[in-house]
């Protein structure tokens, strides 16, 4: 009986440093680029990581976007986060979602609309502010990063009366630590000298079947100047294990549908995630399919820590788990 004690005590101890291993050995990271004229990023980037690429973009042809979408509405999560105080004087959005300019009195606005800006600020988590999209309906044409300081952000546009309610803002790149909330504050939205507070009621939407990330990213890559490359969305619906290997299986799918003929590829990704994005995109496309990938080269990606509140610890065996998963799914044997 002592001896199975010891024997399960050392069983134990081997599995519980087996995390600690893979994180101090780097096992996740892999990168490993391939002689390729596509580029796959995927969606769920943060806007650092896409701003600081370790290529150049128009090295490709075409850039594919892919990334998950929910198509059941996120109910907002104020009641989750006890320490936020109710604010009366602006709108906060205490995670992603959205603003829309429904609550603006169209009888005050007869003429084009020249000019967009926005007031607000932000609180910030591990250095990073709150960074937010203004488009006309899923046409974006304007972004930037809000400051801890009431501050006013103005783009000119275009807008005749009508197209107002089709103006959105979007605020994507929420965190939570322990100790940090990004939050985006929107003390005032203003059309050229029309201004107004919207409702919380009627204006802060969390779908994220309006606009997935996918998209987004999509379309703050298109902003970005000197793009050259034909920049494609390939979404598929949220899975609640393997998002990565259910958006690679989406990218094969769609290059059998359009018939379009490849063999290889490079994703771009972090670096704790990898090894999993290189197995699951190996797996689902055909056995004669290259696949690349390259690395974010931020810091702040190449640890576990990024994950927010879940500690790195249990992050590690959820990757670990996850990669194991995606192993052992039988290799697509579709073409492409």
């Amino acid at each position: 009986m002592k001896r199975l004690k010891f024997l399960l005590i050392v069983f134990v101890s081997v599995v519980s440093l087996i995390p600690v291993f893979l994180y101090k050995t780097g096992f996740f990271i892999v990168n490993e680029p391939v002689k390729s004229n596509i580029l796959i990023v995927e969606g769920w980037m943060s806007s650092h990581a896409i701003d600081h690429p370790p290529f150049d973009y128009n090295d490709f042809d075409t850039i594919f976007v892919v990334g998950v979408k929910r198509s059941e509405n996120w109910d907002v999560v104020e009641e989750k986060r006890q320490h936020e105080k109710k604010q009366k004087d602006n709108l906060r959005l205490i995670t992603n979602g959205y603003v829309f300019l429904k609550g603006y009195d169209k009888k005050k606005i007869k003429s084009t609309v020249s000019r967009v800006s926005i007031v607000a600020k932000s609180s910030s988590a591990e250095g990073e502010f709150a960074h937010f999209f203004v488009s006309l309906k899923d046409s974006m044409f304007a972004h930037t990063f809000v400051t801890g300081q009431i501050d006013t952000f103005s783009f000119p546009v275009k807008l005749s009366p009508d197209q107002i309610p089709y103006l959105n803002l979007y605020f994507n790149n929420d965190r939570l630590t322990k100790t940090e909330d990004i939050n985006l504050e929107v003390y005032k939205i203003m059309l050229d000298t029309f201004s107004f507070l919207p409702s919380r009621n009627e204006c802060f939407y969390l779908n994220k079947d309006l606009i997935s990330s996918a998209m987004m990213n999509a379309h703050y890559l298109s902003s970005k100047a000197g793009i050259k490359p034909k920049i494609i969305v390939v979404d598929t619906l949220f899975r609640k294990r393997n998002n990565t290997l259910a958006s690679a299986k989406a990218f094969n799918l769609y290059l059998r549908k359009n018939n379009i003929k490849l063999n290889s590829v490079n994703i771009y990704t972090y670096p704790t995630h990898s090894r999993r994005t290189k197995l699951a995109y190996e797996k689902a496309l055909p056995e004669n399919f290259a696949v690349g990938t390259y690395i974010s080269p931020f810091k702040k990606n190449k640890s576990f820590h990024s994950a927010g509140e879940t500690h790195w610890y249990l992050a590690v065996w959820d990757e670990f788990i996850s990669w194991i998963g995606t192993a052992f799914i039988i290799r697509s044997s579709g073409q492409n």
